[in-house]
């Protein structure tokens, strides 16, 4: 701990002492070049001024003994350059178009003159960046208003290259990295949710300005990434008020259902999920409330729409349950102020809220019938954040900032089933009667500061220099109250309520796990009864300098240290009452409480510490000296800052659900307290949660640290032609130090999930899976625990898994045609292989482990994505735009689980719990249906005195694609009579051959825009 200290000290002083800055700030870019005269010699003394619609009054700067100036500081826009020196031409050079981030290049040339005179240049603002290494892809303004992208923040993520999944669940994922490792900013605000690494919010559609997606070589200010950032900025005023109105609709005889009313009920299925009314209805307002001075830019937006489920429906003791709705509303708005306060001060503030109701939050549940759903009603989030620039002179500025994400999230179940014992049938996975899990009450929040300071030496050390660094501090806590009135979850396994019985085949109960499974919650059943929180906390210190050697070749040299600290805060409950707390009481002899009890713990300190140095490395070089083509070469090493989902191991089960396999003994059907029936836990009592802190942190392996990935980026970007830029470009990424539960012996910490670790704890069991229909039989290997291993006293314990890794190589080729001469295009085609190991649970899990990615989320091995996009100028002034994607289909493998022998598990004395294994490897060799859609838009735009009317259609599907998604792998058990013999009993899963969901509506969106 000691040297940690000394290390943030020394680091912080020499942070302190070396010119404080951030790389051009965030939020941003650069205008930078020469002046020269008519025979190239350059011009000092000249001045250079910029100004446009993004820039409060105008920016200027003189050109340096070698003619150079640099206008920095701009937010995303179009600009005009003038160039003035006395003795010359005055030189102006409009339609200059600078980016979030950008170092826009122009070079500008002037002649002599005895009159004043000024020459108006026309020429293509530049675009490639020949200074910066990062690999970046810019959404602009244009693009969300003219492609058909559903105004959804997904849409725009699967535009870039390399993203693939859903950005807002544990399904997105960029080059191969967790979905948890995407760093969100929203006006420099860290957006980024302190429990699941994810997105906290996501900005109303019209607020947002452009957005910067940067996949690789991300320089030494980004942290908290697995190698991408998402850096959204918002919205300003302006001197001329401008506003907009806009409303996009559609309904269900606007949905086009691809297949019949008799194809579905054949099917035993209900319609896809689509639209049966969908509204959003926005308007935005900006202007001056001094000119130059202080703008302002206000929104507001009412999104309201109600679906069909995707509920499969089914009949449940006699009983049917049909597809549901899924209602939702939403209140969006957001306000910020933008102020010049002197010429060397500028400031904004932003505030961003959401107001959100969910008749039906886990949506996603197929098998989950309406009344077991749950609901989330007055679900808010805000954000808010204040930036202040000081331009302590023309190369010399320092951005202060503050921000604050909050989010209030009640999950609740239905008051009607509140009171319900819930039933869950194993086999089918059908969830009735009551909810399955516990409501809850969650406040998740983030508070943080930061100093950015920007400085620019030329001629230093033989080169110029862009020196940057700064520091920064976030503070984030996830706060849950939990609450479930009926703590009791009754498994069944294919309509028979003694599990076991049913999962068996048997007509008594099991002789090692009796007749059925329960399970009950241990939190109480009011508000506030029980909750928890947990803490994180991180430093960073980061410097950066980007170093220009004769105006053609970058050096962008980046260090960053980041100290971190997750713990847990203070943690209560109540207990239950009834059968839960009788059963509990059984083992407060041995354990030492009743896990169903009450209880209350202090806050438990450094439970994860990490801190960690991230070198970024990349250079540039400008092929030709034209600024037209750029190689670029990058290797950087991120760490992940983990979420306290990852440490939550160390706070005490006041939610936790412990499961306990039920005895019948006198065999009347219901649940008896003991000594009546009898209830043994599932893993044994060693999975009980002590609330003592030194077993919690037994829970976590005190020489954790943080997972990083390492990657390397080489690239040429090529301007083609005018305004269009081509980019090829070779990515590798490798992840390691990945955090996993392992295995280990509660008593020494030991683990015991590998063979090598306790080869005599784990017996081999050589069988061959049978043939089934397309599939093979198979011979693999599976491990059954002996009756001396620690099964009775195990221990999930987070740590890093040596054997886990993540392999990702991709070969990208994009371009990019800005919208000119009537027409854009834009998109990519990318080759890629994505490998990963991630061995948990035990010797089984190594069986076939390695191989193509399946697992949703680190996302899936995607060995070919294109995806094109592009608006064209057709007669008569109409406008018609396309977005279109396709992908090869995610990777599935067989797997089973394997039930051994009694006579064999006897004569091995090994226990007789079944275990999972991946019958093949996943080579790719298996796949679900490649993804192929393109959807339209048709737009017309009528100009008035006072404002533009846009009409426009989007059709969503527009060819008509079906996707018919059912069970293709086999899965189920399988019980041989004897090891190497295919001779037993299979019995596949239950969703083999079986439609799960079906993505079969083209959908016809109208909406009306009214701009000013």
């Amino acid at each position: 701990m000691n040297l940690r200290r000394l290390i943030l000290s020394l680091f912080l002083f020499v942070t302190v002492v070396a010119i404080l800055n951030a790389q051009v700030a965030r939020q941003t870019g650069v205008i930078k070049g020469i002046v020269t005269d008519n025979e190239g010699n350059p011009l000092p003394g000249g001045t250079l001024t910029t100004f446009g619609p993004a820039l409060m009054g105008s920016l200027s700067d003189t050109t340096d003994n070698k003619g150079a100036f640099r206008l920095p500081g701009l937010p995303p826009g179009v600009y005009t350059v003038t160039a003035e020196l006395p003795g010359f031409k005055a030189v102006k050079r409009g339609n200059v178009i600078v980016r979030v981030g950008m170092v826009v290049t122009i070079n500008i040339q002037t002649e002599p003159t005895t009159i004043k005179e000024e020459v108006t240049v026309v020429a293509p603002s530049p675009i490639v960046d020949i200074q910066a290494s990062k690999i970046r892809n810019i959404i602009t303004t244009e693009i969300m208003e003219r492609l058909p992208l559903n105004r959804n923040f997904t849409d725009i993520f699967n535009t870039v290259p390399g993203a693939a999944g859903t950005i807002q669940t544990y399904s997105g994922s960029i080059h191969g990295a967790t979905s948890t490792t995407v760093t969100f900013e929203l006006d420099g605000v860290n957006a980024n949710c302190p429990t699941t690494g994810g997105s906290l919010m996501l900005p109303h559609w019209d607020t947002m300005e452009e957005i910067e997606i940067v996949t690789g070589g991300l320089p030494a200010q980004v942290g908290n990434t697995g190698g991408s950032y998402i850096n959204i900025v918002t919205k300003a005023g302006g001197n001329e008020f401008h506003g907009s109105t806009q409303v996009y609709y559609t309904n269900e005889d606007l949905t086009d259902i691809l297949m019949s009313d008799e194809q579905l009920r054949a099917m035993g299925i209900g319609k896809p999920e689509s639209p049966i009314y969908d509204w959003d209805v926005s308007g935005t307002l900006g202007g001056p409330i001094i000119k130059d001075k202080i703008w302002f830019f206000l929104d507001i937006a009412l999104l309201k729409s109600k679906r069909h489920g995707g509920f499969i429906p089914t009949t449940i003791w006699g009983t049917r349950y049909d597809p549901f709705d899924l209602p939702q509303s939403t209140w969006e708005g957001m306000a910020k102020i933008t102020a010049q306060l002197s010429k060397s001060l500028r400031f904004f503030a932003m505030f961003h809220g959401d107001l959100y109701d969910r008749d039906v939050y886990n949506y996603w549940e197929t098998t989950v019938v309406h009344d077991a759903t749950f609901t989330l009603q007055n679900n808010w989030v805000i954000t808010g954040s204040a930036n202040l620039t000081w331009l302590l002179g023309p190369d010399t500025f320092v951005d202060f900032r503050l921000g604050l994400v909050n989010r209030w999230f009640p999950i609740t179940s239905r008051p009607e089933t509140d009171a319900n014992e819930c039933y869950r049938d194993g086999y089918t996975g059908y969830v009735w009667n009551g909810i399955h899990t516990w409501q809850s009450k969650i406040r998740r929040h983030t508070k943080q500061a930061s100093v950015r300071l920007t400085h620019f030496m030329d001629d230093f050390l033989g080169g110029d220099h862009e020196f940057g660094a700064g520091v920064e501090y976030v503070w984030g806590r996830d706060y849950y109250g939990y609450e479930r009135t009926n703590p009791l979850t009754w498994w069944y396994y294919d309509g028979n309520p003694y599990y076991y019985r049913g999962l068996y085949g048997l007509t008594g109960p099991h002789p090692s796990f009796g007749d059925g499974l329960v399970s009950f919650t241990n939190c109480g059943a009011n508000p506030d009864d029980s909750w928890k929180g947990l803490i994180v906390t991180w430093w960073a210190f980061y410097l950066q300098d980007a170093f220009t050697i004769q105006k053609r070749f970058t050096i962008n040299a980046g260090l960053r240290l980041d100290s971190y600290n997750g713990y847990m805060g203070d943690a209560l409950t109540t207990g239950t009452t009834g059968l839960s707390f009788e059963i509990g009481q059984t083992f407060e002899p041995s354990i030492g409480f009743n896990p169903y009890g009450p209880f209350e713990m202090e806050p438990i300190k450094d439970v994860m510490v990490f801190t960690t140095i991230s070198p970024r490395i990349g250079v540039t070089y400008d092929l030709f000296g034209d600024g037209k083509t750029a190689l670029k070469l990058a290797y950087s090493r991120y760490y992940e800052h983990v979420p306290v989902m990852r440490f939550a191991a160390v706070s005490p089960d006041v939610l936790a659900m412990y499961e306990f396999n039920w005895w019948d003994l006198n065999n009347n059907g219901q649940l008896d307290s003991p000594p009546i029936d009898r209830y043994d836990p599932r893993w044994g009592s060693g999975q009980f949660s002590i609330p003592d802190p030194d077993y919690l942190f037994s829970r976590v392996d005190p020489d954790l640290e943080s997972p990083y990935y390492d990657e390397v980026v080489a690239s040429i970007n090529h301007e083609l032609s005018k305004d269009f830029s081509v980019k090829l470009q070779y990515l590798y990424k490798r992840g390691r130090n990945l955090h996993g539960w392992a295995l280990c012996d509660a008593a020494t910490g030991e683990p015991w999930y590998s063979l090598d670790q306790a080869p005599e704890w784990w017996v081999p069991f050589t069988t061959i899976v049978p043939e089934f229909e397309d599939y093979p039989e198979q011979e693999v290997t599976v491990y059954f625990r002996t009756q001396d291993s620690p099964w009775d006293r195990q221990l999930w314990k987070q740590m890093n898994i040596p054997e886990a890794k993540i392999e990702y190589h991709a070969v990208e080729l994009s371009f990019d045609k800005r919208f000119s001469k009537g027409w854009s295009l834009g998109g990519s085609i990318v080759l890629s292989q994505h490998k990963l190991l991630i061995p948990e649970g035990g010797p089984n899990a190594f069986v076939n482990g390695y191989g193509k990615s399946d697992n949703n989320f680190f996302g899936y091995d995607l060995p070919l994505a294109i995806k094109l996009f592009g608006s064209f100028e057709l007669p008569y002034g109409f406008i018609t735009s396309f977005f279109y994607h396709r992908h090869t289909g995610y990777p599935f493998t067989r797997t089973v689980t394997v039930v051994p022998p009694s006579a064999w598990a006897t004569a091995h004395n090994t226990l007789e719990w079944s275990e999972w294994v991946k019958v093949e490897e996943v080579d790719g060799s298996r796949r679900n249906q490649s993804y192929d859609n393109i959807d339209l838009r048709l737009e017309k735009e009528f100009h008035f005195p006072f404002g533009r009317i846009g009409l426009f259609m989007d059709i969503y599907n527009l060819l008509g694609a079906r996707y018919l998604n059912y069970g293709q792998e086999p899965g189920g058990t399988w019980m041989p009579v004897d090891e190497n013999t295919n001779v037993g009993t299979f019995t596949p899963g239950w969703s083999y051959g079986r439609l799960t969901s079906i993505e079969a509506a083209r959908i016809f969106k109208f909406s009306v825009r009214f701009t000013f």
